[in-house]
């Protein structure tokens, strides 16, 4: 790959002034990504363990929560603030959001305990659940999306529908809406985990129909980032180390690896496979342009959230260069093009750093054969060979909303 960096990009003849300036800033740059990486380093190390304290406590009033970060106050319930464009520069903004957003989602889910515990409406949760959930199960293509998006603006909105012989909406009781917004959330962060790992493609109108969802109704959005963050503190990007008082399992289990029924934690091979799902539906969501009728209004997970995001992660340590590779390689696969696309030059320097400083370690700290780190290298090698990150087939632009 290092070799074909010098074929990147047009050279021209540059006065002396001028490279005396690109010298300067180059060291103001280096003396700056120095200081975000001790600061992540120092910040995070920090931050597991006041993370793990709090976890500690939350588990102890509610043992069921597996990766919650900060203890869950059910007394006071806030709604989840609309998700805004903060471009987040430190280890420290990182590790609090992502206490936030857990924190958030764990308030939110707490608020409609008193209706989904109920007994009395167990039927009417059921028949809610199954109205906002077949919709996400049944978007099998583009063409699809407004009408899924239709069907459920209009159950989220209070508009009676039929369930079976039943006529119900969600006006129909306080914490209805509430219950609906989470269990949409958390379906169509499920498809990442199942649908969209055996159909790549499928991220493209599911991510449509997020984008859409969280244009018509802001709350949602950071419900549907909580229950991404909760499988995967990567798209934050937060990357745990492991305390030497923290057992293997632990520190797994607050990484996103999943237990099965066994008892038995997921292989990096399964959880590998399972989070790359998610991130291909989370750069989905970067790169899908909002509707016509959010005209005037910023995207809510627009192409500086996706920057932020290579930045932070380009800059930190990953515990695995199979898990630096599986990030990078599926988000700049499916997001790529946009952000080269939006910030231009600034991308294509980005990506002459990735090839010739960032990977060549992470290819010599991978040792032998690593398939993760080999797709990257061949992602890489196209870019450099094509001078940009090809647009996917599948990805719609526009169309998905006409």
């Amino acid at each position: 790959v290092a070799r074909q960096v010098a074929a990147f990009g047009a050279l021209r003849t540059v006065s002396r002034e001028e490279l005396t300036q690109a010298l300067d800033l180059a060291t103001e740059v280096k003396g700056l990504v120095h200081a975000v990486i001790a600061d992540i380093e120092q910040a995070t190390a920090k931050g597991l363990e006041t993370q793990q304290l709090q976890r500690q406590k939350s588990e102890e009033h509610n043992p069921s929560r597996r990766q919650s970060t900060v203890a869950s106050d059910a007394s006071s319930v806030p709604a989840p603030a609309p998700s805004t464009h903060v471009v987040v520069r430190s280890a420290t903004s990182l590790l609090q959001r992502h206490s936030d957003i857990l924190d958030n989602l764990d308030k939110w889910q707490a608020s409609y305990k008193e209706l989904s515990q109920d007994k009395t409406r167990k039927k009417y949760c059921f028949d809610l659940l199954k109205a906002v959930t077949i919709p996400v199960n049944a978007l099998a293509n583009s063409l699809s999306v407004r009408d899924k998006l239709d069907q459920l603006t209009s159950i989220l909105s209070g508009k009676p529908f039929q369930s079976g012989s039943r006529t119900i909406s969600t006006s129909a009781h306080p914490l209805a809406q509430r219950f609906c917004l989470d269990k949409v959330a958390e379906k169509i962060v499920l498809q990442g985990e199942e649908q969209i790992n055996s159909n790549a493609d499928s991220a493209f109108p599911v991510a449509a129909l997020a984008v859409g969802l969280w244009c018509k109704f802001p709350e949602i959005g950071d419900l549907l980032l909580g229950h991404f963050y909760l499988r995967c503190p990567y798209l934050v990007p937060v990357f745990f180390r492991q305390d030497s008082s923290q057992s293997e399992t632990d520190y797994l289990s607050l990484c996103g690896y999943k237990c099965g029924q066994d008892g038995c934690l997921e292989t990096e091979t399964q959880f590998l496979h399972r989070i790359t799902g998610l991130v291909r539906l989370y750069a989905a969501m970067i790169q899908t342009p909002a509707p016509p009728w959010h005209k005037g209004k910023p995207h809510p997970l627009g192409p500086e959230r996706g920057w932020a995001w290579l930045a932070a992660t380009t800059n930190a340590t990953p515990p695995s260069p199979d898990l630096a590779a599986t990030l990078l390689c599926t988000f700049l696969e499916v997001a790529g093009w946009l952000l080269g696309q939006v910030y231009g030059r600034q991308f294509r320097k980005g990506l002459h750093m990735l090839c010739k400083d960032y990977f060549p370690r992470l290819k010599q700290e991978a040792g032998g054969t690593s398939g993760p780190v080999a797709r990257l290298e061949a992602l890489l090698q196209q870019v450099l060979r094509r001078g940009q990150v090809a647009r996917p087939d599948a990805s719609l632009g526009q169309r998905v909303w006409t």
